[in-house]
């Protein structure tokens, strides 16, 4: 049986907290039923980088300022009239959006890049991304300028708050994959071509983290830990807020936070003036085995978004 070439486009690799795409990545090389290629867009500002995801980060492509600008002229030159129209139709997707349609049109030159570097192949092979935004738009780009298939998977934030050209993602791909039945029903209103859409659920190798039953300690404090990225739409507002109100047995309770974000040094001003300086630790972001490790020890597990 011939093996089926998948390019998977991601935003940005590697992130701390999409473990999720790299053991999808792992789960479909082992099936030896593909031949896989990852690559991104922008470059990722993480430093903690998991062990899984090393071996993709050595096999990495991500173009430079230099390929992107050449990508441009190439399609620019080969391909004027597809060009044109991409342009043309991610102005009009986007122009509600102004700082999202900059970043739309800085995707456009890298995903050029991308879509020259597929073209030299004999078979253009098919083309995963995952979000769907600019990766998505990606995809959506080199499909237009090099006749690729393209799928993507929608997740959560890149259809909740932003649907810029997600009718036109969703109409023009093989197929859309989505993690929840509600994502499915959403994106159906933007999906008037009926395109495919599958639901395959996030999950973790459950042999990595095996289950311990636990009971509550009857005395004595109660380690909570919420493990998440410490962004607005996780709630760790709403959580901190919770335990400074209290209320039978959550003044028992003391949280470690593990993630780190743009919101961190608000969320430490929120725990301090809560008075909660004593009942939580920011532990910022940590590697899969520190995270494991942490969630052995803690009596809860919390995620309020």
């Amino acid at each position: 049986m011939s093996r089926a070439d998948i390019v998977y486009i991601v935003s940005r690799f590697p992130l701390t907290t999409e473990t999720f795409i790299v053991r999808e990545l792992d789960g479909l090389d082992g099936s030896g039923r593909f031949d896989l290629e990852l690559r991104s867009l922008f470059p990722s500002p993480d430093t903690v980088v998991h062990d899984i995801a090393r071996r993709w980060d050595e096999r990495l492509i991500r173009p430079s300022a230099g390929q992107a600008v050449a990508g441009f002229g190439w399609a620019a030159v080969t391909r004027p009239r597809a060009l044109a129209a991409v342009l043309a139709a991610v102005t009009a997707g986007y122009r509600r959006r102004p700082k999202l349609l900059a970043r739309a049109l800085a995707t456009v030159p890298l995903a050029c890049a991308h879509a020259r570097d597929l073209s030299r192949r004999r078979h253009p092979p098919h083309i995963h991304a995952h979000f769907a935004t600019y990766p998505a738009l990606a995809a959506w780009v080199c499909a237009r300028l090099i006749g690729t298939s393209y799928s993507f998977t929608a997740h959560a934030h890149d259809i909740y708050v932003d649907t810029s050209m997600l009718d036109r993602k969703i109409a023009d791909a093989r197929f859309v994959v989505t993690i929840s039945e509600y994502n499915r029903e959403l994106l159906g209103r933007h999906n008037p071509a009926h395109t495919p859409i599958h639901v395959v659920h996030m999950g973790i190798d459950t042999a990595s983290y095996p289950f311990r039953p636990r009971g509550i300690p009857a005395e004595g404090p109660v380690r909570a830990l919420v493990v998440a990225s410490l962004q607005a739409y996780k709630g760790h507002a709403v959580l901190l807020e919770a335990l400074a109100i209290g209320g039978a047995g959550v003044d028992r309770i003391a949280l470690d936070i593990i993630g780190d974000g743009v919101l961190r040094g608000d969320l430490e001003a929120l725990a301090a003036r809560l008075g909660l300086g004593q009942r939580v630790r920011f532990r910022g972001s940590r590697s899969e085995d520190e995270v494991r490790a942490a969630l052995a020890e803690a009596d809860l597990f919390v995620l309020p978004s």
